[in-house]
């Protein structure tokens, strides 16, 4: 009989899995069908990665170096092959999950789950939790843009929490520091590292509590013994991250994050700690103090930048009168936000049932480990207000330890993510049990009081909220009909979600007062609160993501479809190749027939892999963030914020831009473009001006290589930066002093001397050179000193940067092989860490596993003899 009152015990993990699992399939349920979510975050991230991607399922090999984005980048800065025995978990997860979107809910779903349980919160309990944390609005809202690593690091976040509190409250060592070690190197894994910045502060609040505890026990030597042994599981999950960290860390001082080179003029960099970003750009997305109210009441601020009205609407009303099938169309696209942030995918609703439930936790629960929750979510919530709360945020985004190195302070409400339902359900867990409920009533009339009344609130006066008047309304200014109509919309959508706010609020506490009064038994009360928790989340959720938002893949492939310009390309690089038999055949299938396969092409990806050249396009104007050039060319412009420094500089003072303009304003005038010295550098060999027409062909791009005949040696970056965009780069190299050696001495110069690339992978570019003087030959590529290295004949040699950001060498007299290999030692080196750690990692998991089945046996055994 005890072994089945044993076996009872798993009930509820079975019960929760299956669960989370139908949620989650329900949810995304379109995945089933073949269906993939057309996010435009998730287009973007694949063109990047246009190159990369294509050579490894070629090759069968991963390059860590890309030249499709703003000129060339480390490729693990965009995709990473992982080849980590950690992806196991991945594999294992998938295979019952779908993959995508579903498994992203259902592991954020059992990892917070996991937390729960181990903070002693009965299983049936921990559901709700569970649900509440995963379905939060925001957690959706990325899942349908396509941030992915966000996704996953937010995912599995709740479970390096449970890992550290089995540590120092539980006193489980070794089990502790494991859990925490394998969701910590779960969490790392995609490198979402501002994710894990916010897990760390919230680990250190944690921790903080817990050194006062002891403190006050006066136990200090065994709290300080459990800090070291999580500090030894976090080096361990850093471990078998490895190579990711190390890149990173390597990479960032040379990256847009990293400290500003040049000294005049603004850019993306902070001016005022000089190492990290400007804080104007990175508090560019900061959620508005009065806008913090659509963490209750969904729509506070009207949503997302762009949705639909129905036809009750003002606006429909307003054009309707003219034209009710126009109308039909204009609700569909209405500017519905009207808060201080540029733009946004939605609101950061954390659920009013969540919302009261922590509430009623602050006033409910008794135990201290409600401060350091209050205090951390009051933090991040500030945090999050950036420059609409400067006074604080200046002072921490310049004395806060690595803080300035991140974008979208609103991305720090993800810790009110976790700690409201965590608390939330800590209370939930106290009432359930029944234990010390005579301060039920005076919390639940604060939770009342507060949640609600705020609701209410807002419902009778909306206009407190403010002028319902967002930065977006001045394109309008001239239809004031429409302003009107606009303001009073959304007003009403104000109106409606705070009384929605409300009626959660009225239904939790009702059952928590049934529950306490014994109106209602335990399994009803789980129950309701679930389906409350999962419709009020849910419903609000599927306004931003739903089963219309998923597209077929053939939907999504046809983003990729090359366009006129693209095939035009094409057509001239095999001409230039001496590839005429080709192209008529090429040109019948792609230019005929479009919409086949040929974004996968074979055809396409080996051209793309085997030449080196660049296109810039100004077919949606310029556009240094458009990514979909770089899916079948090595593009001027991309989708990332951690493009190297030196090419932000371009970017940042508008050098780029202007010779842009100065291109595109000759072109237009009938004059041929031309002595353009940073596009020609920078071998801007195609320009396509629109889409649907053959590109231009730039015949004065420099190509790939090329000798100069004199070399001007400045003193500083700024006089380098001047110099390279007046500068003719066929004649003169612009070098620093820094690379001024014996070396450079009985330099020459032969008129008839050739140097061309012959040989092109990503990371390994071949060419050859001939000539009778000892030369300097500047290179159309991109300068990153940590891992490229050069090689003549075989014999290792030095290169350097010239022009400000290219690479340059002095090449011997005759004729000779030049081969640039990318050799990053904290890639090659870190992947062979990360695998031995991974593995030594797993292998103590499956021990822990054995020990404990054998335990699990052995009491069976004895009670079995009992009976």
């Amino acid at each position: 009989m005890k072994i089945v009152k044993n076996l009872k015990l798993f009930i509820p993990h079975f019960v929760a899995v299956l669960i989370f699992l139908l949620v989650s399939y329900i949810y995304f349920f379109p995945v089933t069908q073949g269906k993939v979510l057309h996010g435009t975050d998730n287009i973007s991230a694949k063109s990047q990665q246009g190159e990369i991607v294509p050579y490894s399922t070629l090759t069968g090999d991963y390059c860590a170096w890309t030249n499709s984005a703003f000129g060339g980048m480390p490729a693990y800065t965009v995709w990473v092959k992982s080849d980590s025995p950690l992806s196991y978990v991945y594999v294992v997860i998938n295979w019952f999950t779908n993959g995508g979107p579903i498994s992203y809910l259902f592991i954020a779903m059992i990892s917070f789950y996991i937390l729960l349980l181990c903070y002693g919160v009965n299983p049936w309990i921990g559901i709700i939790g569970s649900i509440a944390y995963s379905l939060s609005t925001y957690f959706i809202v990325i899942i349908g843009a396509g941030h992915i690593t966000k996704v996953l690091g937010l995912a599995y976040m709740p479970g390096v929490f449970a890992g550290i509190y089995l540590v120092y409250r539980k006193r489980k060592l070794i089990l502790g520091a494991t859990v925490m070690a394998l969701f910590l190197a779960l969490e790392i894994a995609p490198g979402h590292y501002q994710i894990i910045y916010y897990t760390i502060l919230i680990a250190l609040a944690m921790g903080l509590h817990f050194f006062i505890m002891a403190l006050k026990n006066k136990a200090l030597a065994s709290f300080f013994k459990s800090t070291m042994i999580l500090v030894l599981a976090a080096v361990l999950a850093g471990l078998t991250n490895i190579s990711s960290v190390w890149t990173t860390q390597e990479y960032t001082p040379y990256s847009a994050r990293g400290k500003n080179i040049l000294t005049a003029e603004k850019s993306t960099v902070s001016t005022e700690s000089q190492d990290g970003l400007d804080f104007e750009y990175a508090t560019q997305w900061s959620y508005g103090v009065k806008e913090s109210f659509n963490l209750l009441i969904p729509n506070f601020t009207g949503g997302s930048s762009v949705g639909e009205l129905s036809e009750d609407s003002e606006v429909y009303k307003l054009f309707s009168r003219s034209n009710k099938a126009q109308a039909r169309q204009i609700i569909k696209q209405v500017p519905l936000y009207w808060g201080p942030q540029p733009f946004t995918e939605g609101p950061s609703y954390m659920g009013a049932l969540a919302i009261f439930l922590f509430i009623f936790a602050l006033f409910y629960v008794k135990t201290k480990e409600k401060w350091w929750v209050l205090v951390i979510s009051i933090f991040a919530l500030m945090l999050a207000w950036g420059n609409n709360f400067e006074f604080f945020n200046r002072i921490i985004f310049n004395y806060f330890p690595l803080y300035n190195k991140f974008r979208a302070v609103t991305t720090t409400l993800i810790i009110l993510q976790f700690t409201i339902p965590f608390l939330g359900i800590i209370a939930l867990n106290k009432l359930y049990s029944r234990k010390d409920n005579l301060d039920f009533k005076h919390a639940l009339l604060w939770a009342l009081g507060i949640t609600g009344g705020i609701s209410l609130l807002f419902a009778l006066f909306p206009g407190l909220a403010g002028s319902f008047s967002g930065s977006a309304d001045a394109q309008y200014a001239s239809n004031q009909p429409f302003i009107d109509a606009l303001i009073a919309d959304r007003k009403s959508i104000l109106q409606m979600d705070a009384l929605r706010s409300l009626l959660f609020v009225a239904l939790g506490g009702l059952t928590l007062w049934l529950f306490n009064v014994k109106r209602i038994g335990k399994p009803l009360f789980i129950i309701s609160l679930v389906l409350l928790m999962i419709l009020d989340l849910a419903m609000v959720d599927s306004r931003y993501v739903s089963h219309k938002d998923f597209k077929t893949k053939r939907v999504t492939k046809n983003s990729f479809v090359p366009t006129q310009a693209d095939l035009s390309i094409y057509k001239m690089e095999m001409l230039n190749k001496g590839t005429e038999g080709k192209v008529q055949a090429f040109l019948n299938k792609y230019e005929n027939n479009p919409i086949v396969e040929n974004h996968e092409s074979k055809e396409l990806l080996a051209l793309n892999l085997t030449s080196n050249y660049r296109v810039l396009n100004l077919s949606g104007g310029i556009n240094f963030s458009d990514a979909l050039t770089s899916y079948y060319h090595k593009s001027l412009s991309g989708y990332s914020p951690a493009k190297l420094r030196r090419y932000q500089d371009l970017i940042d003072r508008g050098v780029l831009e202007s010779q842009i303009r100065n291109f595109a304003r000759n072109f237009a005038s009938g004059q041929n473009p031309n002595s353009y010295s940073l596009l020609n550098m920078l071998n801007t060999k195609y320009v396509i001006l629109n889409n649907e027409q053959p590109a231009f062909y730039n015949k004065d791009a420099i190509s790939n290589a090329w000798f100069v005949k004199s070399v001007k040696w400045v003193e500083a970056e700024d006089e380098e930066f001047r110099f390279v965009t007046n500068a003719n780069p066929a004649e003169q190299a612009i070098i620093n002093y820094d690379f001024k050696g014996p070396q450079f001495a009985n330099i020459g110069f032969d008129p008839q001397a050739q140097i061309s690339l012959v040989d092109y992978k990503p990371n390994h570019l071949t060419y050859n050179s001939s000539a009778k003087e000892k030369m300097l030959a500047v290179f159309t590529e991109i300068y990153y000193p940590k891992g490229w290295q050069v090689y003549i004949d075989g014999e290792k040699a030095d290169h350097f940067r010239a022009n400000y950001l290219f690479r340059a060498m002095l090449v011997p007299a005759g004729d000779h092989t030049i081969d640039f290999k990318f050799e990053p030692k904290s890639y090659m080196v870190g992947n062979r860490i990360n695998g031995l750690v991974s593995y030594l990692l797993l292998f103590g998991i499956f021990i822990l596993l054995i020990i404990n089945v054998l335990k699990y046996k052995r009491a069976a055994k004895e009670i079995k003899e009992v009976d």
